[in-house]
């Protein structure tokens, strides 16, 4: 029982010192975001100038390249499928609004005309 009880304590000191370590690695990088996000330009000229001073300082900025746009086709760049889809409900839609008007129109003639006749 007694080694079980030390075991557990070893275990609980491990895990305890790991987040300890882990907490510290999360504030270390909270801190480095936050100190990239205050440094935020606001003008076009700054923004530019911001990158390069960003791109300097932290490395390679490929998060900025257009290499999955790249990859990507049109279709997939502009959802052409999506848009297909829209059209052809808004088309249904707006003929089935044109038939309904279409057959009020046509009976409310023949009734107008019996009735003067």
């Amino acid at each position: 029982k007694q080694w079980y009880q030390r075991r557990v304590r070893a275990r609980v000191q491990e895990l305890s010192q790991e987040m300890i370590v882990k907490r510290q690695e999360f504030v270390r990088n909270m801190d480095k975001a936050v100190e990239i996000v205050t440094q935020g330009p606001t003008s076009a000229e700054a923004v530019i100038l911001f990158h390069v001073e960003h791109m300097a300082k932290h490395g390679n900025l490929d998060y900025l390249s257009n290499k999955v746009i790249a990859k990507q086709g049109i279709r997939e760049i502009y959802n052409l499928d999506l848009l297909a889809v829209v059209v052809v409900v808004l088309c249904a839609v707006i003929g089935a609004l044109c038939a309904a008007c279409v057959r009020i129109c046509r009976c409310c003639r023949f009734k107008i005309k019996s009735k003067t006749e």
